[in-house]
């Protein structure tokens, strides 16, 4: 049921954007978070899925939601897609650590992140995906961290660190450097 309500929900958005613009858009983020919540009630209430396949489907619904964010220029559903990208550990855990896992999951997101940044521009999501990162591995750590597990903690520390001031730095100065060009390019001198 949830599932099907939050597809009315995101076909009802995609139908009134043109004349209700900003009503449409929250019907659509209305959707994404019920078909998130859905899976994550499927998950952890009735176990009707597995975790693997909660991922699966978690991962699916924020790629839903950057393709509306992206087509509708809607920060707001990106926000809400990539915020529920970072949720979905935390929603889903097993009681396990399946370190590996999670950090390749958040290096990919992050990867996610900054192609979404050189696209669209959207500077905030930079910052969510720092924040998203550090609460992931942060509630990981408290409850996981020991000895055993240190080295490939700080490997992905440090390569995530790297991955997310670095790369976003440069994203940022690319950013600044192809509006200034562009500011020009219609000048004759």
């Amino acid at each position: 049921m949830g599932l099907t309500t939050g597809a009315l929900l995101i076909l009802l958005g995609e139908m009134w954007k043109a004349k209700y613009r900003k009503y449409a858009l929250t019907l659509s983020g209305g959707g994404i978070a019920l078909f998130f919540f859905s899976v994550y009630a499927a998950h952890q209430f009735y176990g009707l899925i597995s975790q693997p396949l909660g991922f699966v489907l978690m991962f699916s619904v924020t790629l839903v939601a950057v393709f509306l964010a992206h087509k509708d220029q809607s920060l707001p559903l990106a926000f809400l897609g990539i915020a529920g990208a970072y949720l979905a550990p935390i929603l889903l855990h097993s009681g396990q650590s399946q370190q590996v896992a999670l950090f390749l999951y958040l290096t990919l997101v992050n990867i996610g992140i900054f192609l979404i940044y050189q696209r669209l521009a959207w500077l905030e999501l930079l910052f969510l995906g720092l924040i998203g990162t550090a609460v992931d591995f942060v509630l990981w750590g408290l409850r996981y961290s020991d000895i055993n597990n240190t080295p490939v903690s700080v490997a992905f520390l440090l390569g995530n660190a790297l991955l997310l001031l670095g790369v976003s730095a440069a994203l940022v100065e690319w950013q600044i450097r192809k509006s200034e060009s562009g500011k020009y390019a219609d000048r004759e001198f």
